[in-house]
């Protein structure tokens, strides 16, 4: 079922969005996409949502990947903005890993694997500056 995000989008929600790249081992984490979402269903791609009206962002940020995942950002640092999105790099987290209804799977991917995964386009462009940045 795929649902006009306008009809469930949150009224407390900005237009800003925060996007999470979670690092350990080399490896960057990706989450694939429920068949519901209106944008990117059955994709993969990172961790993040719309940012609180009035919400700082690296807070928002952080209370994402926590919605999303259960994990909790023990230090978080910015990478970059694009208009409305802001990303983020996570490398030190606490928690297990457990998925809340916008996502049907998760997996920590390498760079060389990429190619192996259907990614939103644009996510994976992303990601593959963050592995150049991080070289």
């Amino acid at each position: 079922m795929k649902v006009d995000s306008s009809s469930w989008r949150d009224p407390n929600d900005s237009d800003q969005v925060a996007q999470v790249y979670v690092i350990k081992n080399d490896r960057v984490l990706i989450l694939l996409r429920s068949d519901w979402m209106a944008w990117a269903p059955k994709q993969w791609a990172l961790p993040g949502g719309h940012i609180e009206i009035g919400e700082d962002f690296e807070k928002g940020a952080m209370r994402e990947l926590k919605e999303e995942t259960q994990l909790d950002a023990t230090s978080i640092e910015h990478f970059e903005s694009d208009e409305h999105l802001h990303y983020y790099i996570v490398r030190e987290f606490e928690g297990k890993i457990s998925l809340n209804d916008e996502h049907t799977g998760w997996l920590w991917a390498r760079e060389e694997d990429l190619d192996h995964y259907d990614i939103v386009p644009v996510v994976k462009k992303k990601i593959e500056k963050l592995f150049n940045t991080l070289r």
